[in-house]
Order: C-alpha cells, then structure tokens, then sequence
C-alpha cells in the first residue's frame, strides 16, 4: 500500500500539512510539503528504477552526513526523520 503524500509528510513533521505536487521530476514523484510556516520537499522513490530503495536512503544518509563533515561549501539536504527517528518511510 502506498501512502498519499499528506499521510506520508505527517509522519516527518505531524498533523496539519499541504502537499503540493512539484512538476519536473522524470523519475520520482515529488511534493513541495508546507506545515507550520515551514516547507520542506517529500519524494517518493520509483521502485521500478529503485528496486533497494533502502540502499539508496542509506547512500544520501552517508553522503549527506559525510559532506557536512568535511565543512565543505557544498549545500546538501538536511534529512528530516520519522517520529520513529528513521531518515526515511518505508510504506511497503
């Protein structure tokens, strides 16, 4: 079963989301997420293309996470976790 993208973002940042599709993706599909005066982006991974979606959240977490060590001046994502403290959702 896969999530719609408001129950999915509730599991980031709680209640009281809008979710807005955001055009120009190829592969995954994408949403510009807006909760408590804030925003974030919330994809959904392609599994056809992704078939290990794990893996590939295990990647970002460990490229993201070894960047900021660096102090580079690259800008990567900040990772938002789930209220169970996980970089990602797996909806089955």
């Amino acid at each position: 079963m896969t999530l719609a993208p408001e129950q999915a973002a509730t599991h980031f940042v709680g209640a009281g989301v809008r979710c807005t599709p955001h055009a120009g993706g190829h592969i995954n599909a994408s949403w510009q997420v807006e909760v408590h005066g804030g925003h974030f982006f919330l994809q959904r991974l392609n599994r056809r293309v992704f078939p290990d979606p794990r893996a590939v959240m295990r990647n970002v977490v460990a490229v993201t996470a070894h960047v900021r060590a660096l102090g580079s001046a690259v800008t990567v994502p900040r990772l938002l976790v789930t209220e169970r403290g996980a970089p990602w959702l797996d909806d089955g």
